[in-house]
């Protein structure tokens, strides 16, 4: 996150990312995923102000749940494997794992959110959020 408000101050700026060995792809597309949040976030909160600390967490995660909702899954039988939930028709349902580097959910939820799928010898979730 410090790097990306980083690059915000530099106004965006390709050259600075190459400069600091980073990929102003990856950057431009933080970039509009924060804006997509931003917006669910706004179209949910519309009454508070952006110094506001007290977030509602529920509010929170149904934006988070808009804006990701083709990346579902559902807990298998197994603890840390889970099944992704696709549109009838679109694609069959892919066995996904949580990634190692991802501390354990305390408590297994039934279903979860991932912002991004990783594929090595078996494809794995990162950065999850649960449904409740």
């Amino acid at each position: 996150l410090n790097i990306f408000y980083r690059w915000q101050k530099s106004n965006f700026n390709e050259l600075w990312a190459r400069k600091n060995f980073l990929q102003s792809r990856a950057l431009s597309f933080a970039q509009k995923v924060k804006m997509q949040l931003y917006n669910e976030t706004k179209k949910n909160f519309p009454q508070q102000n952006e110094s506001d600390c007290d977030v509602n967490i529920k509010k929170l995660r149904k934006s988070l749940c808009e804006g990701y909702f083709m990346n579902a899954a559902q807990q298998c039988s197994r603890k840390n494997i889970y099944r992704s939930i696709c549109m009838p028709g679109l694609e069959v349902p892919k066995i996904l794992n949580i990634h190692p580097q991802i501390s354990p959910i305390a408590v297994p939820h039934d279903y979860i959110i991932y912002i991004e799928l990783t594929t090595s010898s078996k494809p794995c979730m990162k950065h999850i959020c649960p449904i409740e």
